[in-house]
């Protein structure tokens, strides 16, 4: 649930680009063939109607029934892209994330550091702008 929810309010890739490969109607929209198309997964993720009123708020609960009851509809949460096209590497992507943060997490305690100015900055995808600063302490105690 919190890997989810970071991957929402911290979405690596903030938008993609897609080309009609035929003529379309999306609701009241015609979209000729040969169009492109930007996806805005970052407004997405951050939208009250799709998210409710919290959505700017770090809230893992709300993934506690699953990816797919998290929002009100069900292409709401692409931090991977969606369909046909979405990123091959997800799945090793999020079992890496997994024991990585485990291995970390089992050895150290990890707090953002007073100095830290939250500033994304957003290119081909998403970092901090000034780095992520963390103050890091053992868990363990050092040998003599």
């Amino acid at each position: 649930m919190i890997l989810n929810e970071t991957s929402r309010l911290f979405t690596i890739v903030p938008s993609f680009l897609r080309i009609a490969t035929e003529d379309i109607q999306l609701g009241d929209i015609f979209v000729p063939k040969g169009s492109a198309l930007e996806i805005p997964a970052h407004q997405i993720h951050r939208d009250p109607k799709l998210w409710g009123d919290d959505a700017f708020t770090f809230n893992p609960h709300r993934f506690a029934k699953g990816v797919s009851q998290a929002c009100k509809h069900p292409q709401g949460f692409l931090p991977f892209s969606f369909g046909p096209r979405y990123c091959i590497g997800q799945n090793f992507a999020n079992m890496e994330l997994k024991i990585v943060l485990a291995m970390v997490l089992s050895q150290f305690q990890l707090s953002i550091s007073p100095n830290y100015k939250h500033c994304p900055r957003f290119m081909l995808m998403q970092r901090p702008l000034y780095g992520l600063q963390l103050i890091v302490k053992s868990l363990t105690s050092p040998t003599s």
